[in-house]
């Protein structure tokens, strides 16, 4: 029977409603399988932040270009924020043990009692009195839910003994009002202010956005995108991180990771975002590769020289792995492929192994590092 224009109209638009928003295709990885035996990893104590977001710059905050580390409140700031950093490389490093089938039920408990603790605790919900306290809670944002989607996305039923429906809801509902924070926390900033905060904030939102299938929080991470690539010279500069002077190559490079998520999670959902603005990510990104190994380029755009930060090292370069998959250049897998490490926290775990896990030639990269009481297997660099 052929329909009115008017109801394929309001069919195509609720069709359009519907659609579920999507993670890219390395997030699908069957069924989760637990190991039966073998050792779990050593659970720490659950230690819920619950004090006020007040946490203090690293930076001597007399320079302008907010280059120079203050130490006495560098050592505040990581000791403030350890709870936090210390949930983001948990949550990494667990989902990553379960999503390659190297976890164990031990594994699973321990992650989800972290996980539920700071949900039923409302935590980070106070609010920021600082920039740095917006910024660890966005960072935390995106490091629940980018790593959250590995096991969402793979549990064998919707309500499982794995990971209880009830429990899945109570985590949800704390991310969505962390989002709900994050947002504002960096909405209606001048143009002059808008810079890598803004990339991460919509890199959280819109892992969010796809954990709860919001599109109003997916849309308010693109619109962040959109401007960035706007921000972005022909030159591939970011100019708001070329202010940073001798760590303008270390924020730019900073500035891209997020960026590149988000590019990644628009191409999940038929939005082509790595060709905005006349390909602008592509600029950016040819940038930082071009100033890895010499940055005399940066260093003449910056007016000094850059400061001594390989970003060949501490998974700097993670990045590289989502834009190859999307993108399909493979000019650079050779560097890709002379990296220790591709693992980010606040990315979601082993990027490597989330988006070039098929590519020939690629192992999956291992090292060890501590963090609190727990000895995990890889290499997850947190920049603040």
């Amino acid at each position: 029977m052929k329909q009115p224009l008017w109801f394929l109209g309001i069919w195509f638009m609720a069709a359009q409603v519907q659609a579920e928003l999507l993670a890219p295709g390395g997030y699908l990885q069957g069924s989760l399988q637990l190991k039966e035996s073998g050792k779990a990893l050593v659970c720490p104590a659950v230690a819920v932040y619950s004090g006020e977001l007040d946490l203090p710059s690293k930076y001597v905050q007399t320079e302008k270009s907010k280059d120079v580390i203050d130490e006495e409140n560098d050592a505040r700031y990581k000791a403030l924020s350890a709870p936090m950093s210390d949930l983001q490389q948990l949550s990494a490093t667990m989902t990553d043990r379960l999503f390659k089938g190297k976890g164990t039920a031990g594994d699973m408990a321990c992650l989800r009692r972290h996980w539920l603790a700071w949900a039923e605790a409302d935590a980070l919900l106070q609010p920021a009195k600082t920039a740095s306290g917006k910024a660890v809670r966005k960072w935390t944002l995106a490091a629940i839910s980018a790593n959250y989607l590995k096991i969402k996305l793979n549990l064998p039923s919707e309500d499982t003994p794995l990971f209880p429906k009830t429990e899945q809801q109570a985590l949800e509902n704390w991310l969505a009002k962390l989002a709900m924070e994050v947002m504002p926390d960096y909405s209606n900033r001048r143009p002059e202010q808008i810079n890598n905060h803004d990339y991460w904030a919509a890199w959280g939102v819109m892992a969010t956005a796809v954990v709860l299938n919001r599109q109003d929080m997916f849309d308010w991470a693109g619109n962040v995108y959109q401007t960035a690539m706007m921000q972005i010279t022909a030159e591939g500069i970011l100019p708001n991180e070329l202010k940073r002077r001798s760590k303008a190559l270390s924020y730019h490079n900073f500035a891209l990771q997020p960026l590149v998520l988000l590019a990644a999670f628009g191409e999940a959902n038929q939005q082509h975002w790595l060709e905005a603005k006349n390909s602008a990510l592509q600029r950016l990104a040819n940038l930082v590769i071009n100033n890895v190994d010499d940055s005399h380029s940066l260093e003449q755009a910056a007016g000094v020289k850059q400061a001594d930060e390989s970003l060949r090292e501490h998974s700097r370069l993670s990045w590289l792995a989502p834009y190859i998959a999307i993108s399909g250049d493979k000019r650079w897998l050779p560097l890709l492929k002379s990296l220790s490490s591709l693992k980010t926290t606040r990315l979601g775990g082993d990027l490597q192994y989330l988006y070039l896990r098929n590519e020939p030639g690629l192992a999956d990269k291992q090292a060890r590092v501590v963090v609190g009481t727990m000895t995990i297997p890889n290499n997850m660099e947190q920049q603040s």
